[in-house]
Parts: C-alpha cells; sequence; structure tokens
C-alpha cells in the first residue's frame, strides 16, 4: 500500500506543475524537432517541443543535456510517448545493400549482454539478459527507417524494448518509444502513421549526403548491437528519462525502462489521470542520476 500512495502522490505532484510549466503543441499541427526535423502532429496527440526540454528534463528529476529535441505523446489506449534525440554519427552509407544477419547480431548481442551486467552490478543493478528477437532488425530504404525489438528478461520477468532509427545527412534521429498497454504490437500501427509524417529539414535529409559529408565507420548492423549494449549497461530504454521512469516503475520491482507496458500506464496516469494497482509492498527508492 505504500507504494501504491507513493506512486500516486508521484503523480499528484509532477502532473499538474508539468503540463502547467509547459507548451505542448496540440494536433493537428506541424512540430518542430529542434533544427533536424519536422513531424505532422495528429490530433489528439499533444507534442513537446525542444524549447520545452530543459524544463521537461528538470520536472521529470533528470539532468538536460540539450541533446533532447522533442516527446510526443498521445492519450490513445493504443498509443505511446516517444522521445526524439540525435546522434551525430555521420552518414550511414549504403544502408539499402547492408545485408542484417539477425543470428549473428544476436551473438554479438549476448557477447556484450557480459559486459553489460558487470557494469550494471556495479551500479547496484539487477541484471538483465537477452531472451530472443520480438521483432528481428529490418530497414526499409523507402523510410530510411532502422527498426527492432527484444525481449529482456530481469528478475524472472520478459519485456519488450522496442527500438527506431531514422537515417540523415548527417547521422541518426533515435525514436524512443514507449507504448501505453501490454500489448506493444497494437502501438505499431499508430506509431508507423505518425512516423510517416516525420521528414528532415532541408540540408538533412539521407538523399542529400555529399561527397565531403561526415561519413559513419560502421553500418545498420552496429546500430543494432551497439544499442543493446548501451540499453543494458547504461539508463535503459529510455536514455536520459530513465531516472524519471525507474522511479515511476519502482513500485513494481524494476530499474530502468525496459518494463514498457509499466510505464507506458504510468506515463498515461500522469498526462491523463488514470489509476493503477497496488503491486508491491515496499516504497520506491529516490531516483538514479543518470
Amino acid at each position: 500500500m505504500k507504494s501504491f500512495l507513493a506512486a500516486l502522490s508521484l503523480c499528484f505532484l509532477l502532473s499538474a506543475p508539468l503540463r502547467a510549466e509547459l507548451h505542448p503543441l496540440q494536433g493537428p499541427a506541424t512540430g518542430r524537432i529542434g533544427d533536424m526535423a519536422d513531424i505532422k502532429v495528429p490530433e489528439g496527440y499533444e507534442f513537446f517541443p525542444k524549447d520545452d526540454m530543459k524544463e521537461f528534463m528538470e520536472k521529470t528529476h533528470n539532468l538536460y543535456s540539450g541533446d533532447e529535441l522533442g516527446v510526443l505523446y498521445t492519450k490513445d489506449e493504443n498509443g505511446f510517448m516517444a522521445l526524439f534525440t540525435f546522434e551525430d554519427t555521420g552518414y550511414i552509407k549504403d544502408a539499402a545493400n547492408e545485408k542484417l544477419d539477425p543470428d549473428a547480431m544476436w551473438k554479438q548481442m549476448v557477447e556484450n549482454e557480459k559486459d553489460a551486467n558487470e557494469e550494471r552490478k556495479k551500479k547496484g543493478w539487477e541484471e538483465m539478459h537477452l531472451v530472443k528477437w520480438a521483432e528481428e532488425p529490418h530497414y526499409n530504404p523507402d523510410t530510411q527507417r532502422l527498426e527492432w525489438a527484444e525481449v529482456i528478461e530481469e528478475k524472472g520477468q520478459q519485456f519488450v524494448n522496442f527500438n527506431t532509427r531514422i537515417l540523415g545527412r548527417k547521422g541518426v534521429m533515435r525514436v524512443i518509444v514507449v507504448p501505453h498497454g501490454e500489448d506493444w504490437q497494437a502501438m505499431l500501427g499508430p506509431l508507423n502513421h505518425t512516423l510517416d509524417g516525420f521528414d528532415y529539414t532541408s540540408g538533412n535529409k539521407y538523399s542529400e549526403w555529399k561527397t565531403g559529408d561526415k561519413v559513419a565507420e560502421f553500418g545498420l548492423a552496429a546500430l543494432v548491437v551497439g544499442a543493446a549494449g548501451a540499453v543494458a549497461a547504461k539508463t535503459g530504454l529510455l536514455g536520459k528519462l530513465g531516472g524519471f521512469f525507474a522511479l515511476l516503475v519502482a513500485k513494481l520491482g524494476k530499474l530502468l525502462i525496459v518494463a514498457l507496458a509499466a510505464v507506458g500506464a504510468f506515463f498515461k496516469k500522469i498526462f491523463g489521470g488514470g489509476k493503477g494497482k497496488d503491486n508491491d509492498q515496499n516504497p520506491p527508492p529516490p531516483p538514479p542520476q543518470v
């Protein structure tokens, strides 16, 4: 009961002040993702722009790095929350011709998991273990989107970690997605529809690469393998939002945002006023610093 009250108190303390001091763009509209891209914000969605990100990160108990470019949110049952950040990797050359080998990537990810879990133990975190692909990595040359999903296990419970990367001229847009419901596949339709409205601004499009531009020293496979190691060793699916969401899901015994369903539900409560269940007898610890 203590953890349930703590979670409700957290929602009470954060929800009204957070929304009151930020200025989300209400759809239908067009949101600007930093100076890198635009996105069509559908009706029923909200977009928190880069100008709100410093306040957003402070209100959610996280350090502001300046990399955060925007947050897209919808209250829809099959909706999601998405954080946009840009990785200045350089141009991913010949992405359409790269042959992805899911088995080879999985083998490398499992190998990397050992060092990642050693790092997690040093931080006092539970170990995480890759179980299987929920969705094998695939790249769409028409949209320049790389997507994949993994099943991850922590403390005997399994969760799905969903990933999207959108290739551009100067690097990769990292779209970190948290579905609202337990059925993560239910949000794929709304997510794909929304990302179809994503477009890099002039000069940043993948097709605008020119000789002399920075070229990445790796390909698509490294984006997948590297991301998996970072998730396990450092901050989880939500990167710099990990501290805030770790606090929210602590009552469920989870550290970091691999528990997508739990986090989606809590985020929905904060912005939509929903109710949750008390599944733990321990009060949540303070959020880790990330």
